[in-house]
């Protein structure tokens, strides 16, 4: 029981380090972006 426990978090733990690789391949979109747009607005 207490193994399922533990192997359903480590699970969760797999998706959110999943999401948090996501956030920073989002944030280096976003950065990029802006850089883009500021070179458009000179």
């Amino acid at each position: 029981m207490r193994n399922d426990v533990l192997d359903e978090i480590a699970v969760r733990n797999s998706v959110l380090a999943e999401i948090a690789v996501r956030n920073d391949v989002l944030d280096e979109i976003t950065v990029r972006n802006d850089v883009r747009n500021q070179r458009r607005a000179e």
